[in-house]
């Protein structure tokens, strides 16, 4: 008796250990997933705040200021009508899904409010030089205010205009103004491939695939860049990778031909050739290259027919006209 009443004790202990251990674990559970909710929430809300309340704030704020300083004016009716100018043509430009992912700052979204911008200050140094404080001085200090503004833009002017001397320091530029911009790096990428910079070039393109692997211009730049280096094998990756994202740009299956033609793929080529042929028939080259993959293949007949068809679109082409005669002389 003595021993089935130990037994039952012992059993009893242990169940009620187990529970307390369930419980212990359930409570930590609950703790972790608490703490995870509260932490999503609290990004949540956070985006919500940047996204759009902050955005609106600003907005209030900066009307209601624009209110107070055109009620202050000399003229607040031509002050409403210039800051109706300014706003009204910015209004179409927050469409954001209308303009390109990564492109949308421009300074010609500002050439048509510009004129309302010009007579909000213009009315500012009216109201300025025409205050007490000026006193019979006035006109001398509208001049001086004008004088200092034009002074300002005329260097502003000269100092933004150095970066146009060429795309190289366009790029450059831009790189260092908007360095997540991935267009803007890919443009600086092509700029170094074109000046032999490939030790350069191949950084970047790289870099932004790894923010962005299916930007398919580093794709398609990458791998041109590869080819023109004889690099083909690593060049065929990655212009199929371009193509895989957006088949719609010919030039990249007509690449992949030439890629292939000098890997001895050739029948992968002609496919790759003829495909781009059909997206651009009348694109300078391509025809030919098409004709020159087909008469490695042994294929002079229709190698032929491709000389003729770029010849008869770009009758300038003297090498389509010398490779088609070569191929026409009597075997």
């Amino acid at each position: 008796m003595t021993f089935v009443h130990e037994q039952a004790t012992g059993l009893g202990a242990k169940h009620g250990q187990y529970h307390e251990n369930s419980l212990r674990a359930l409570v930590s559970q609950t703790r972790v997933q608490t703490r995870r909710i509260l932490l999503r929430w609290s990004r949540d809300l956070t985006a919500v705040i940047e996204a759009l309340v902050l955005p609106v704030l600003f907005l209030l704020i900066a009307c209601l200021a624009a209110w107070y300083g055109i009620s202050k004016l000399a003229n607040p009716r031509l002050g409403i009508f210039a800051f109706l100018w300014v706003v009204l043509p910015l209004l179409p430009c927050l469409y954001l899904r209308a303009i390109a992912s990564d492109n949308f700052v421009h300074d010609r979204f500002l050439y048509l409010p510009s004129v309302g911008i010009v007579i909000l200050i213009a009315l500012a140094i009216h109201g300025i030089s025409a205050a007490k404080t000026f006193g019979a001085g006035g006109v001398r200090a509208e001049w001086a205010i004008v004088a200092s503004l034009c002074a300002a833009g005329l260097v502003g002017t000269v100092h933004h205009q150095l970066q146009w001397a060429s795309n190289l320091l366009l790029y450059q530029n831009g790189v260092a103004s908007a360095p997540q911009n991935l267009v803007v790096q890919d443009n600086l990428a092509n700029e170094l491939v074109d000046l032999g910079r490939y030790d350069r070039a191949i950084p970047l393109y790289l870099d932004v695939l790894r923010r962005n692997p299916r930007f398919w211009a580093s794709n398609y730049n990458l791998g041109y860049a590869y080819f023109r280096l004889g690099r083909f094998a690593e060049a065929e990756s990655y212009l199929r990778r371009a193509i895989q994202i957006d088949d719609d740009d010919p030039d990249q299956f007509m690449v992949l031909a030439r890629v292939q033609m000098q890997q001895g793929k050739l029948a992968q080529a002609a496919q790759n050739a003829e495909r781009a042929v059909q997206r651009g028939p009348q694109t300078q080259g391509f025809h030919f290259v098409l004709a020159k993959i087909l008469e490695e293949s042994g294929k002079r007949e229709q190698a032929i027919s491709e000389y003729k068809t770029e010849v008869l679109y770009h009758p300038e082409s003297a090498i389509a006209r010398s490779e088609l005669e070569k191929l026409q002389l009597p075997q």
